[in-house]
C-alpha cells in the first residue's frame, strides 16, 4: 500500500466466495480503497 500511495494511487480489489470473515477483513485492515465482493453486506458490516 505505500508504493500506491507514494505513486497517489487507489488500489480497489476483488475477494473470492471464501465463507470467512478473513479475506475482507485482511483488505480493510491495510486500507485499500475499494472491496468488491459477492458478500457487500458482509464487507460494509466489517467496515463499521
Amino acid at each position: 500500500m505505500k508504493a500506491t500511495r507514494d505513486h497517489d494511487l487507489n488500489l480497489n480489489v476483488w475477494t473470492n466466495f471464501d465463507e470467512s470473515d478473513q479475506p475482507i477483513d485482511a483488505l480493510l485492515a491495510v486500507e485499500v480503497d475499494g472491496v468488491i465482493t459477492g458478500f457487500p453486506e458482509r464487507a460494509l458490516r466489517l467496515r463499521g
